[in-house]
């Protein structure tokens, strides 16, 4: 009977150890949310807010404009910090929350102007999953405060 009990006990724990599966994982919009704010005119600050045990890669990090009616210069990313993936090699990421600024001109009459954001992340806890690209487009005209 103790040697039973002792099996229960084994399995019980076993199960409750087990990882996530691919079902557990989040959407990657709920994974890597963001938040858009005009710094001043021409210049946009991102905020990711990144869920625990997701992960953003920092050479995955693009932002383009949404169309003609934009131009964007140079980013400003934070360093990150290096991790060692075993499919994706040696590289820089973000955890937890980080902050990007863009800076933009708008053409002459530009009507409704966007960002087009692309992010590369995973999930780094078992199971280990990377996501496809995530896209996010963000109009500027409403750059008081927009959160995707």
């Amino acid at each position: 009977m103790k040697l039973i009990l002792l099996h229960l006990a084994f399995l019980l724990i076993a199960v409750a150890a087990s990882p996530a599966s691919a079902q557990d994982l989040l959407d990657p919009s709920q994974a890597f949310q963001i938040t858009a704010v005009r710094e001043s005119p021409g210049r946009v600050v991102l905020t990711w807010s990144i869920a625990p045990g997701y992960a953003i890669y920092r050479d995955r990090v693009k932002v383009a404009a949404g169309d003609a009616q934009v131009r964007i210069g140079a980013l400003s990313l934070p360093a990150g910090y290096m991790v060692d993936d075993p499919s994706l090699g040696l590289g820089a990421v973000y955890e937890g929350h980080f902050v990007m600024s863009v800076p933009y001109t708008l053409a002459d009459g530009a009507t409704s102007p966007a960002l087009k954001v692309e992010v590369g992340g995973c999930h780094h806890t078992d199971p280990l999953v990377c996501f496809p690209p995530y896209n996010v487009t963000v109009p500027i005209r409403q750059f008081a405060s927009v959160t995707r």
